[in-house]
């Protein structure tokens, strides 16, 4: 198995997310790595009713980022953003120099009999490090 050194997690804390979060953790508890974890508010969440990126927010965010990891023996930076997520998880991933980006598939639709992901499927194709794409199996299409 690779001892992959930079995870990034990109998450919306959604189920997938959960399932891919628990999966990362895992990876960089074997690899003694620590974990990148960066959730990105799209812009129209500033402007949305009860969806203002506020410091209340923020820490919310990363209580709760901290104590799944906690539970899991993993340490985790923790970062939020607002922008398009496509390209927050990009830059995210080329400044950290992540090696391994792990990611659900929530807000997927099934086309063709294929999973696609308006997020998860842009970042693979344009990611410079493998992206491990997880789909929750409790989850409908």
């Amino acid at each position: 198995m690779p001892n992959f050194t930079r995870i990034l997690h990109p998450t919306d804390f959604g189920p997938s997310s959960l399932t891919a979060f628990n999966i990362a953790c895992s990876l960089a508890k074997v690899s003694n790595s620590t974990l990148n974890v960066l959730h990105v508010f799209p812009p129209e969440a500033r402007r949305a009713p009860g969806r203002v990126v506020d410091e209340a927010t923020q820490r919310d965010e990363r209580r709760k980022a901290g104590e799944l990891a906690r539970e899991r023996g993993v340490e985790v930076d923790w970062d939020y953003c607002v922008g398009e997520p496509v390209e927050e998880i990009l830059e995210k991933a080329a400044a950290e120099r992540a090696e391994l980006i792990v990611m659900g598939l929530d807000g997927d639709v099934e086309s063709h009999g294929r999973l696609l992901s308006v997020i998860a499927e842009p970042v693979r194709r344009r990611a410079r490090c493998p992206v491990a794409m997880v789909y929750d199996p409790g989850k409908t299409a």
